[in-house]
């Protein structure tokens, strides 16, 4: 369980990595911008969420039945590929939008499915509050791909 959660912390702070590099990108507006630092902060506030249940005794963790760790190894991998990508090739606007939607939307049904597997009631409530989180996240991004289209 604790070589999980150390997974699903390090996805946390990629994507937080994300969007910083997407917040820092001098032509995109500012209100663009902003958004991204604001969606990197939550992230990043997920992150030391992990890091407190990281702290729990080894006993108090519970177990994760039905879930395989695979899942979470993939979703690193996948994050880590796309904060390269970034890192060496210049994206739009839209297609730094249409990134974070997709990001935002695998790891809302990632986090609700983890929640429904995992035994420890407290780990459990986590992923649901990651998931509702992720959610708004995916509501701003949307408001802000209606914004986009509406001055392209």
């Amino acid at each position: 369980m604790r070589g999980f959660l150390e997974d699903c912390r390090q996805i946390e702070l990629t994507v937080s990595r994300i969007y910083q590099h997407l917040a820092g990108r001098q032509g995109f507006p500012a209100t663009y911008r902003q958004m991204f630092l604001t969606l990197a902060k939550d992230e990043g506030d997920h992150a030391r969420q992990f890091d407190l249940a990281l702290q729990l005794p080894d006993g108090m963790l519970g177990e994760r039945r039905r879930l395989s760790g695979e899942k979470a190894c993939e979703g690193l991998l996948t994050v880590r590929r796309r904060l390269q990508d970034l890192l060496q090739t210049e994206c739009s606007l839209r297609q730094a939008l249409e990134l974070a939607v997709e990001l935002e939307r695998r790891f809302i049904r990632v986090h609700i499915d983890t929640s429904l597997v995992i035994d420890d009631p407290k780990i459990s409530d986590l992923f649901r509050k990651l998931a509702r989180s992720e959610q708004e996240h995916l509501a701003t991004l949307r408001r802000h791909v209606e914004l986009w289209n509406s001055e392209h």
